[in-house]
C-alpha cells in the first residue's frame, strides 16, 4: 500500500518484539495507521455547505455507495489551495441552492474538503498528487477522478454534474464542442 504505517500493540523495541511484529504484518494482523484531525463536529448549511473531512471519517464520507462526492485534498499552508478556496466554497454554495430546490436530484451530491497534509486518505487510488487535489467519487462504484480543468466555481459545478450524469445531453454536446 502506498506509504503506510502499520501499528505495532508492543510497548518495547527488543528481538521478540520485531519478531512477533514481523509475523502479524506476514498475517495480516496489525492495524492500519491513518493520521487524522479530530472528527469535526459539524453541521452542513447554507453557510457552511461543505463536508469537512479527516482520516478516520474518510471512508465513511467519500466512500458511501449512495452519494457522489466531490473532494478538494488541499494544504492550508499552499498558495495553490488558497487560491482555489474562494472558488470552492461558491461552487458548495450553488450545490447547496440546487439541493434545497431540487433535493430529489441534487441530495445524493456532497462537497466536501480534506487538509490533506494533516490527514490520510486510507484508499489508495484517491490521494492529493499535489496541492490542491480535486476529485469526483462516483455513487455506487467509487471511481474516482481526477479533475484537471480551470479552477473556476462554474468549472467545477458543470466537470460535477458531467461526472454525475446530472447534466441535460444538449449541454454535454456543447462541452464537447
Amino acid at each position: 500500500l502506498r506509504s503506510s504505517l502499520w501499528q505495532a500493540e508492543a510497548n518495547r523495541i527488543d528481538k521478540d518484539a520485531i519478531s512477533a511484529f514481523a509475523s502479524d504484518f506476514l498475517n495480516s494482523k496489525l492495524n492500519r495507521f491513518i493520521k487524522s484531525d479530530p472528527s469535526p463536529d459539524q453541521t452542513l448549511s447554507k453557510k457552511d455547505p461543505i463536508q469537512r473531512v479527516v482520516g478516520s471519517t474518510f471512508e465513511s464520507v467519500v466512500m458511501d455507495p449512495s452519494k457522489h462526492v466531490l473532494l478538494s485534498l488541499y494544504a492550508p499552508w499552499c498558495p495553490h489551495s488558497k487560491r482555489l478556496e474562494p472558488e470552492y466554497r461558491k461552487a458548495a454554495a450553488k450545490f447547496w441552492s440546487m439541493r434545497e430546490k431540487k433535493p430529489e436530484k441534487y441530495g445524493n451530491l456532497v462537497i466536501a474538503q480534506m487538509d490533506a497534509s494533516a490527514n490520510d486518505s486510507p484508499v489508495d487510488h484517491i490521494q492529493a498528487v499535489a496541492y490542491p487535489t480535486i476529485m469526483f467519487v462516483s455513487a455506487g462504484n467509487n471511481t474516482a477522478t481526477r479533475y484537471q480543468g480551470p479552477k473556476t466555481a462554474l468549472d467545477l459545478i458543470k466537470w460535477a454534474k458531467i461526472q454525475a450524469g446530472l447534466l441535460p445531453e444538449a449541454e454535454k454536446r456543447k462541452e464537447e464542442l
